[in-house]
């Protein structure tokens, strides 16, 4: 209490210099504020798993730069606090926060924000509820990647969707794909995004039948993670490993790995991954026919995709419950396991009616949006040719009173020259007869 208490009385001090120094500065804030904010979205970026303190600090964040209206800052701030709480499993506060940046973004064309947003939104909507919304996302995202130029986005894209390609049979396309995700990260230097393009090519090879190039993947990933103590990407692997050994029929060996990998996710707090790894234990315990020890991690699946909002795993889990009570004959839950399927169901239909109903919404924006600028095109195209048109009559009735000047004045000058001409001839004429006159004169 007395670090957030200390933190928020140094927003205060920031934001009553900022106040002081208003005629000083411009409308977008005090120069001081920008690079205290600028300090802590870097220290988010590399010490985020620090959570508390640096929520702290990006709450006060968030609050100075609402104070002075610093869009730009406020979206970048909104971004990462979503991250945490997608870090954190909190998939909901972090829908909730990526859509106000994307809000903000998207208002002031701040591309690069608006794109990673649209890639977390992506990412929640793909393991939650929404596969095909995601793809959306996902390639919405991409384009206003590489219209921004944010290597760092198109990879994690291409991740995305190669694994995706991976898990549709496309396999040619998936490994391209997750090549060029790996081809940027290692231009970036990211050997953390780079692990995870090569787990996932690890995942494409088993789906294509090449265990063995998967399995040696996995294998020096593992070394690798275990050497970097890097506790969010090894249970991964491990769980990849396990796929390997339930495909095999070695149930045991699958369950040593899962279990390593609950171990490691437990500690850190990885409650999707969780779900996913008490599910899986419990159907290769079923498998094994010990029934009770599987209801117990089908239980515990249930209730971290509970946590997580995971409507598809939490519909699995309870599909394998009800198989479990089948099998062992234990028939008093089954009714009310099937109740809550219906329920889930709906609710997974009554989301994707709402995510249809906002596509169509953004659909009829954007062609709305399509529509004004086509008008204000034909508006401003328009007027160019009237402006244009008027300018070639004024320059036609300038070039016409010239030409009607140049014309009165040569003929003027004509008129001149021929009088001049005229009154030189009847000068001459007179001369010549004075000049008669006087030899007259002479010889009578």
């Amino acid at each position: 209490m007395k670090f957030k208490f200390a933190f928020h009385l140094v927003l205060l001090f920031f934001v009553i210099q900022a106040c002081n120094q208003r005629s000083e500065v411009n409308s977008t804030g005090s120069p001081e504020v920008k690079q205290w904010i600028a300090r802590v979205l870097l220290l988010a970026t590399k010490e985020r798993h620090s959570n508390d303190s640096i929520g702290i600090l990006l709450d006060s964040a968030e609050l100075s730069s609402k104070v002075l209206h610093l869009d730009s800052s406020r979206a970048a701030v909104l971004f990462w606090k979503g991250i945490i709480q997608y870090e954190e499993n909190n998939y909901t506060d972090a829908e909730a926060l990526f859509s106000e940046a994307k809000s903000i973004a998207e208002k002031n064309n701040y591309t690069r924000i608006h794109a990673r947003c649209l890639e977390r939104q992506a990412s929640i909507h793909l393991g939650t509820d929404d596969p095909y919304l995601a793809l959306k996302l996902y390639f919405q995202s991409l384009a206003l990647c590489e219209k921004a130029g944010d290597s760092g986005g198109m990879a994690k894209v291409y991740n995305v969707l190669g694994f995706y390609k991976g898990q549709t049979g496309q396999f040619d396309s998936a490994v391209l794909l997750l090549n060029r995700a790996m081809e940027i990260n290692r231009q970036l230097n990211d050997r953390r995004n780079m692990i995870e393009n090569l787990g996932n090519l690890g995942y494409v090879y088993r789906q294509n039948g090449k265990n063995a190039e998967a399995e040696k993947i996995y294998h020096s990933l593992i070394a690798e993670l275990i050497a970097r103590n890097d506790s969010s990407s090894l249970p991964v692997i491990y769980y990849n490993m396990a796929a390997f050994r339930q495909e095999d029929h070695q149930l045991d060996s699958a369950i040593y790995y899962l279990r390593k990998a609950m171990v490691i996710a437990e500690i850190t707090g990885d409650t999707a991954l969780l779900s996913t790894l008490y599910g899986n234990t419990g159907e290769i315990l079923m498998d094994k026919g010990s029934f009770d020890s599987s209801k117990v991690y089908l239980n515990r699946c249930l209730q971290y995709s509970i946590l997580t909002d995971d409507v598809e795993t939490q519909l699995q889990a309870l599909k394998f419950l009800i198989k479990a009570d089948t099998l062992s004959g234990k028939y008093n839950d089954i009714g009310s396991l099937y109740n809550r399927i219906t329920v889930l169901q709906d609710s997974v239909f009554e989301r994707k009616q709402r995510n249809n109903s906002r596509t169509i919404e953004l659909q009829y924006e954007n062609e709305k949006k399509r529509n004004l600028i086509e008008l204000q095109e034909i508006e401003i195209q328009s007027k160019t040719k009237v402006r244009n048109l008027l300018l070639l009559l004024l320059i036609t009735v300038i070039a016409a009173v010239v030409l009607l000047g140049r014309m009165i004045f040569l003929r003027k000058k004509n008129y001149l020259k021929d009088k001049l001409l005229l009154e030189n001839k009847i000068l001459l004429n007179q001369l010549q007869l004075d000049q008669l006159k006087k030899m007259k004169r002479l010889t009578g």
